[in-house]
């Protein structure tokens, strides 16, 4: 890793969704998981779960719109 500048989290596309961000994408993520040795993630707690965090990664700002 570098110190090159912090590109996440990001803007959505459009204030009320981003078609990027899909149920592939995170089935992409999990997939990943998979691959290094991680437990499938099959759970709808865990797909919820993990949902919520990739957004959070994407897309997540404080109340003044700073990066957290």
């Amino acid at each position: 890793m570098s110190d090159e500048f912090q590109r996440y989290p990001v803007q959505p596309v459009s204030e009320d969704s981003d078609p990027r961000f899909s149920i592939g994408l995170i089935s992409d993520v999990a997939e990943v998981f998979a691959r290094h040795g991680y437990p499938k993630v099959r759970a709808s707690g865990d797909v919820a779960r993990l949902y919520h965090t990739v957004w959070a990664f994407l897309y997540r700002h404080d109340e003044d719109g700073r990066r957290f």
